[in-house]
C-alpha cells in the first residue's frame, strides 16, 4: 500500500463495512487488543525477570548498563500498553453506544478526557523509549571504543549516579513534550461540551507546529543513530574476523586468539536485537506524527482505518519484543529455559544449585590441601 497526500484527487477513501458503525479494521482491533495486551504484559515481565536472573548469574552478580536499559524499555512497553487500554476503552464505549467511528462528531464526556489523557500518556512512554534507544546507542559506542581494554559492557554500578540523572532528565522531557497536544485536546473538548466554537490560540498553534517538527527530527535522529550503531558494530566485527585470520596465519595458538581478539560478537548480536525490536516502534511514531497532523493517508483506506492499522502494528511490536530476544539472543534463551524449569520444579532453585556448587568446590579445595600437606603429589593419583 502506497502513501498518498490528502489533497490527491485519486485517493480513494472507501471503507469496508463489516457491520453498521464499524469497519473491518475496527473489528480486528477489538479482537486482537486483549491478545496483544496480555502478550505484552507477560512478555515484558518475563524480560525483566530473565535480565535480573542473567545479572545474578554473571560474574559477581554484576548489573550491566545494557541490561538496565532493556528492563527500562520493557517497563516503557508496559506503560504504553496501559495507556493504549484507555484508548481502547473509549473506542469500545463509543461502539457500544452506537457512535460511528468514521465521523468527526465527538461526544463530550469522560471518554473524551480519557482519550486525551491516554494520548498524552502514550506519547510520554514512546518518547521515553526513544530516549532509552539513544542511551543504548551512546553506551554501545563508548563500550566499543574501549574494546581495546577488553571492556565490551559498561557496569551499571560505576555509572549509577549519572544514569539516574540522565533518566530523570529524559523522563522530564517525555512528560513535558506532549503537553501541547493534551492542552489542545482538553480545550477542544471543553468548548464542545459547552456548545461553543473552539478557536485555537495563536500561541498554541505555533507551539504545536514547533513540537511537530521537533518530534520528527527527534524520532528520525533516533532511528539514524541506532542504525549507525549497528553499522559500526558490523564493521568492528569484520575487523575482528580479519585480525583472527591474520593471527591464525601467523601460527598463534587457539587460546592466544581468544585472549587477543575482542569479543565483538556479543555486541553485534545485542545491537541487532535492539535494531530489529525497536525499529518498527520508530517507524510507527513517524507515521502517527504525520497522520495526526493530516499529512498523508494510506491508499485505499480512510484516515481512521490507516491509523488503526498503524496502531495494531505498534501493539504487535510491543508483544513481540520478548520473542525477538528469545530468538536472537542465545544467553537470553538459555536463562529463559532455566527460569521455566525452576518455576515448574523440574530443577532446583538457582540459589540452591549455586550453594551446592560452592560447597563442592570448597570440599575439593580442602581435599587438595590435605593431599599437599601429607606430601602426596595429586598428579600421581
Amino acid at each position: 500500500m502506497g502513501l498518498q497526500l490528502y489533497w490527491d484527487p485519486s485517493c480513494n477513501n472507501r471503507t469496508v463495512e463489516f457491520f453498521s458503525g464499524q469497519t473491518f479494521t475496527d473489528y480486528v482491533d477489538r479482537v486482537t487488543f486483549p491478545i496483544f495486551f496480555l502478550a505484552c504484559i507477560i512478555g515484558s515481565i518475563l524480560t525483566i525477570l530473565v535480565m535480573s536472573r542473567r545479572a545474578a548469574e554473571s560474574r559477581g552478580g554484576t548489573w550491566y548498563l545494557t541490561n538496565a536499559i532493556i528492563c527500562s524499555l520493557a517497563v516503557g512497553n508496559i506503560l504504553a500498553m496501559i495507556w493504549e487500554t484507555g484508548q481502547f476503552c473509549v473506542d469500545l464505549n463509543r461502539s457500544l453506544n452506537n457512535h460511528s467511528l468514521n465521523t468527526d462528531v465527538i461526544s463530550p464526556g469522560w471518554e473524551s478526557y480519557l482519550e486525551a489523557t491516554s494520548r498524552w500518556g502514550r506519547e510520554c512512554s514512546l518518547t521515553l523509549c526513544n530516549w532509552l534507544l539513544i542511551c543504548f546507542s551512546v553506551e554501545r559506542i563508548i563500550s566499543l571504543k574501549s574494546s581495546k581494554k577488553r571492556v565490551t559492557l559498561m557496569q551499571f554500578s560505576r555509572t549509577r549516579s549519572r544514569a539516574a540523572c540522565v533518566f530523570l532528565l529524559v523522563s522530564l522531557h517525555a512528560v513535558i513534550s506532549p503537553l501541547p497536544y493534551l492542552l489542545d485536546d482538553i480545550r477542544y473538548y471543553s468548548a464542545t461540551g459547552s456548545n461553543t466554537t473552539y478557536i485555537q490560540p495563536d500561541w498554541l498553534s505555533e507551539w504545536l507546529d514547533i513540537q511537530f517538527y521537533l518530534e520528527m527530527v527527534f524520532i528520525s535522529g533516533t532511528f539514524l543513530m541506532l542504525l549507525a550503531t549497528l553499522l559500526v558494530t558490523v564493521v568492528l566485527l569484520r575487523r575482528c574476523q580479519q585480525a583472527r585470520q591474520k593471527w591464525e596465519k601467523e601460527g598463534l595458538r587457539r587460546h592466544s586468539l581468544e585472549s587477543l581478539a575482542p569479543k565483538y560478537f556479543n555486541s553485534f548480536s545485542m545491537s541487532a536485537v535492539f535494531f530489529i525490536t525497536q525499529t518498527p516502534v520508530l517507524v510507527r511514531n513517524i507515521i502517527m506524527q504525520l497522520d495526526k497532523n493530516c499529512f498523508f493517508n494510506i491508499s485505499g483506506m480512510s484516515r481512521k482505518e490507516s491509523e488503526t492499522v498503524v496502531v495494531m502494528i505498534a501493539r504487535l511490536n510491543y508483544c513481540l519484543a520478548f520473542f525477538v530476544y528469545l530468538t536472537f539472543d542465545p544467553k537470553f534463551r538459555s536463562h529463559t529455559k532455566l527460569l521455566f524449569k525452576e518455576t515448574f520444579g523440574l530443577i532446583e532453585d538457582r540459589k540452591i544449585r549455586r550453594r551446592d556448587e560452592l560447597l563442592r568446590q570448597l570440599k575439593l579445595t580442602k581435599e587438595s590441601d590435605g593431599i599437599r600437606i601429607r606430601g602426596i603429589d595429586s598428579s600421581q593419583l
